[in-house]
């Protein structure tokens, strides 16, 4: 079965609601066995999550900016 990709981007990973919901899908994910998916994650703020995304074997990459956090430049 052919793998396929699929990236997460997130605001921020420290602890929060929408960070934790990215943690228990990617989780619950990585537990079928056998899945067709690659994750990456991709978030503009660093924080806790990302560490515990890193222990699920799935690549975090934080993006910064020239300017600040949201900054186009980033890309």
């Amino acid at each position: 079965m052919k793998q396929k990709n699929i990236t997460h981007i997130i605001s921020s990973l420290r602890i929060g609601g929408a960070e934790v919901a990215l943690y228990n899908r990617l989780r619950a994910m990585m537990a079928a066995s056998e899945s067709p998916y690659q994750h990456q994650v991709f978030a503009f703020y660093d924080g806790p999550m990302a560490n515990k995304i890193r222990s699920l074997n799935i690549p975090v990459t934080i993006i910064h900016g020239v300017i600040k956090g949201y900054d186009p430049l980033g890309f």
